[in-house]
């Protein structure tokens, strides 16, 4: 035998069938390599093939075991003919990609393009000496032929090994041998996925009117065959099939019993009909010619419309008449056939798992198959061999996870487009919200503190989600999606991680799959049944458990289907941070939003959903607004910058919405107000149940802890904020009081600036937008009263020195702190319910012509009238009394009262709020002024 011929590898059995299930993170790619690197020493001559999920993977792979091997082996990458052109950049592989799909989608091989040298070469052939650039899938093999180890996607283990990698030898009786391709395979991460077709987004199917007897009478015979025979026995098997089909309910898979009741008897039948279908096929090349030279969509398509139909008809039905076999044989389940209609037709939808090509299985030194999440019974299906060699443990005492307890948080909470209730997709706008501040806070949280070169936060998200977030991220948070995390190691030195839902598959795609795997038919859950909840257990970090509530198909084979798509991608989402192999120098924070229960994950704390928003930053709009450092008094304001944080995506009005919801949560003001004056300019830190420093209110929800030295993660998050002329840890940070006016309004407003932003005004545009006005409080120009409010001009006061009359009378609401500069009362002592109130002012304009003396409250010595603040702004006690009829007015007046304030300082803090901060402080120094001028006369 010589030539082209050789003696095929099916004889060859092949080495060992070796699984390693080690823990995620634990060096599985390294301990990989030296096993490479000893095979290579020991045979000169050997190659090993390093097989990834996808050709994304290939490029890090690749430098990942150049590193490992040095100068001891040459490693090299196979990327398919769609991927680009890592010597080339934005070229593909295939210089002319849509054209070599749109021939291999009619049955066409690659070559029909490339050509050779007695037919013509197409224009980016290496060899072509009139091209003008080189294709890379061509010369690549060069590279490949002359490497040690190459580096190939999963998609290459259910076809023959690339032309160039193969190997032949010559006896010396002139005999010519194939020889496996690689001496050694190794498969790293889960291959199966890849191998089960039919199950994508867009289903393949086959109409029943391709199986018409009609369309295949014309069955070429070969040899002696009779006429006829070779499209009798074709139109006899595709007649059963049909028969099969009429006999079911759409929706119904179909059953070995039931081919064989419609006629189709045995495996061979349908082989044997599938060979005589492929006569029918067209061959390419000796159709329509060799497509050498480029053509554009439209041209191509005209050339190959004549064998379109055909062949695509022929490939569909040989598919069919493949997996019908294998129904037959027993090798896959009946949801391999599943009956129905497409476009209002009946059809049959196709479902097959591809086996490994026998190039990969004769590797004489075996395979090593390495899995942190593998299931051998899967994996068994395609390598029965398999041997799982035990691994120890690793534990992770620098990686601390939190992890949900209560919520599932499917992706239907999540994704608007998977609601079809109003209620619904608002409950999902309002959970990517969250998210998304989570994301935020964790940001500036985490900011600096990941490894060089790498994200600071991973965020684990479903693709759609994912999707949905582009571009809204902080710049040092990055994104991954569930499916599409092995082998991803761009990670490692994150110094948190967001796992937001699981990827819990359907109940229907869970069992197909499982009856495709494992080729018997699955014990079904009854339609519109969800996975049955059962008791689980929850690995706590201290060694104990905890119950838990978990999902389980009742079919074990179907159940391992299931825990494969879901709690593996989980494990495999937490291991993209490596947690095994931290250190105290770089540990790292996971939060897990589900409360899936991970056997392999060791949890350090469970908590309800609820204070998980709470603490990670995703629920409260008034914590959201001092960590954004900026927290205008006014609503509009407010609702503004509430809006950037991704808050009430639904209301047409955000100030009004950011109103209802500080009415509706009673303890959201005074968070507020204790963000703004206990420690001011200090960003909240929500700490839970045993955390050091915690405080736990009445109510039983989280308090704000605003020291910094109890919260370093304050100071990781705002670096700026212990900057400056108060350096150290324990310095009292600011926030600097401003009056702006959007632009386009009328209307002005105060805002408190934290001391964290450099440059105040830039912060305070970036959340409300452009403003016509912005100047220091204490510094606002008189313009700033309305002329239609001033009824006459208020007496010009020079003010003196000493402490601020307003920082003895801050508004519990929005304790604002007062414009310097303005003079200061003697204050009696302060209400224990109201610890920062002092200053004591009293009276009001009766509404009757001859008013009775306002009642008045001793100040030591000498008194304050609130009508004459009033009337120092400009204004009259009428217009106040219209203010306290107002919403605002009534949620102050009722916060302060349940604080036990007395009424007439209810009043002048609602006059306060009305007025506006500066407005009512100028007002009180010049009214104060006068009153020290009589007192000293």
């Amino acid at each position: 035998m010589s030539g082209t011929d050789a003696l095929p590898l099916e004889d060859l059995a092949g080495g060992p069938q070796v699984g390693i299930r080690a823990p995620v993170g634990i060096g599985k790619t390294r301990a990989l390599a030296e096993r490479i690197r000893d095979v290579l020493a020991r045979d000169p001559a050997a190659r090993v093939a390093f097989v990834v999920p996808d050709h994304r993977l290939a490029a890090e792979a690749q430098a990942r075991l150049a590193a490992e091997l040095g100068s001891a082996a040459t490693v090299a990458t196979w990327p398919g003919q769609d991927q680009p052109d890592p010597n080339v950049p934005g070229e593909r592989m295939c210089r002319r990609p849509a054209e070599a799909r749109a021939v291999q989608r009619v049955g066409g091989e690659l070559s029909t393009l490339c050509g050779g040298p007695r037919v013509g070469m197409c224009p980016f052939h290496p060899d072509n000496p009139a091209g003008t650039a080189a294709c890379g899938y061509r010369a690549q093999g060069t590279a490949a032929r002359a490497a040690r180890v190459v580096v190939l996607a999963t998609a290459n283990l259910s076809r023959a090994a690339p032309k160039a990698l193969r190997r032949r030898e010559t006896d010396a009786a002139g005999v010519v041998r194939e020889l496996p391709p690689f001496d050694l395979v190794v498969l790293d991460e889960a291959f199966w996925p890849a191998l089960l077709g039919g199950f994508g987004p867009e289903p393949v199917a086959v109409s029943l009117a391709d199986l018409e007897p009609a369309l295949w009478a014309g069955v070429p015979a070969r040899g002696s065959e009779p006429a006829g025979w070779a499209a009798g026995h074709v139109q006899a098997a595709l007649g059963a099939l049909a028969k099969a089909v009429g006999a079911s309910t759409p929706g119904d898979g179909l059953s070995k019993a039931a081919l064989q009741a419609a006629g189709l008897r045995s495996p061979g039948e349908c082989s044997t009909a599938r060979e005589y279908v492929w006569r029918c096929k067209q061959d390419v090349a000796g159709t329509v010619g060799r497509l050498l030279q480029p053509q554009d969509d439209a041209a191509l398509s005209q050339t190959l419309a004549p064998l379109a139909d055909t062949n695509r008809r022929v490939l569909a039905v040989a598919r069919l008449l493949d997996i019908a076999g294998d129904i037959l044989a027993g090798r896959i389940g009946p949801a391999a056939l599943r009956a129905g209609t497409r476009q209002g037709q009946p059809a049959l939808f196709l479902r097959w798992r591809e086996d490994i090509h026998q190039h990969w299985l004769a590797a004489p030194l075996g395979i090593v198959h390495a899995d942190a999440t593998m299931q051998p019974d899967i994996v068994r299906c395609w390598l029965p061999d398999l041997v799982v060699a035990p691994t120890p443990a690793a534990p992770a005492p620098h990686m601390r996870v939190v992890q949900v307890e209560d919520r599932q948080v499917g992706y239907g909470s999540l994704l608007e487009a998977r609601n079809r209730s109003q209620d619904g997709q608002r409950a999902a706008r309002n959970n990517t919200a969250r998210v998304l501040r989570v994301l935020e806070r964790m940001g500036r949280v985490f900011r600096g503190q990941g490894a060089a070169g790498g994200p600071d936060v991973l965020a684990v998200l479903p693709k759609a989600l994912e999707d949905a977030l582009r571009g809204k991220l902080p710049a040092n948070v990055g994104t991954l999606h569930f499916n599409a995390l092995r082998g991803q190691d761009a990670f490692r030195g994150a110094a948190g991680a967001l796992i937001v839902s699981r990827p819990m598959p359907g109940v229907a795609d869970v069992e197909d799959r499982a009856e495709v795997i494992f080729g018997r038919e699955v014990q079904r859950l009854p339609s519109g049944v969800f996975f049955p909840k059962v008791a689980g257990a929850r690995r706590m970090a201290d060694g104990t458990f905890r119950g838990a509530v978990a999902h389980r198909h009742p079919d074990p084979d179907a159940e391992a289907v299931r825990w494969a798509t879901c709690e593996a991608e989980l494990v495999q989402a937490v291991g993209r941070v490596r947690g095994v192999r931290r250190t105290a120098n770089n540990p790292v924070e996971v939060w897990l939003t589900t409360s899936t229960p991970l056997d392999d994950v060791a949890v350090a704390e469970a908590i309800p959903l609820r204070e998980a928003w709470e603490r990670w930053g995703g629920l409260d709009p008034a914590t959201a607004l001092l960590e954004a450092g900026v927290v205008p008094a006014g609503w509009r304001g407010r609702g503004a910058v509430l809006e950037k944080a991704g808050f009430f995506p639904g209301a047409a009005d955000k100030g009004e919405a950011c109103r209802d919801w500080f009415r509706r949560d009673k303890t959201a003001a005074g968070r507020l107000g204790a963000g703004l004056s206990e420690r001011p300019g200090c960003p909240p830190v929500l700490s839970g149940d045993g955390a050091p420093g915690t405080k736990r209110t009445s109510s039983g929800k989280t308090s704000i802890k605003m020291s910094i030295e109890e919260n370093p993660e304050v100071a990781r998050a705002h670096p700026a904020a212990t900057e400056g002329s108060n350096p150290g840890p324990s310095a009292a940070l600011r926030w600097a009081a401003f009056t702006y006016r959007a632009a386009g309004s009328r209307q002005r407003d105060t805002v408190h600036v934290a001391a964290w932003h450099p440059d105040p005004r830039a912060a305070v545009e970036a959340q409300i937008g452009p403003l016509d006005l912005f100047a220091p409080a204490a510094q606002a120009p008189a313009s700033l009263v309305c002329a239609r409010r001033q009824r006459r001009p208020a007496r010009a006061v020079t003010p003196a020195s000493g402490p601020t009359p307003a920082a003895l009378l801050p508004d519990p609401l929005l304790a604002l702190p007062a414009p310097p500069r303005l003079l200061a009362l003697p204050a009696p002592p302060a209400p224990a319910a109201v610890p920062a109130l002092a200053m004591a002012t009293a009276g009001e304009e009766p509404p009757t012509a001859s008013p009775p003396a306002p009642a008045r409250l001793p100040v030591r010595d000498r008194q304050v009238r609130l009508p004459d603040v009033i009337r120092a702004a400009g204004l009259d006690m009428a217009g106040l009394r219209s203010f306290m009829l107002r919403g605002e007015a009534r949620d102050l007046e009722r916060e302060l009262a349940n604080r036990g304030v007395r009424l007439e300082l209810r009043r002048a803090a609602a006059a306060r709020v009305w007025i506006g901060p500066a407005e009512f402080d100028a007002a009180l120094s010049r009214v104060a002024s006068g009153a020290s001028d009589r007192l000293a006369a």
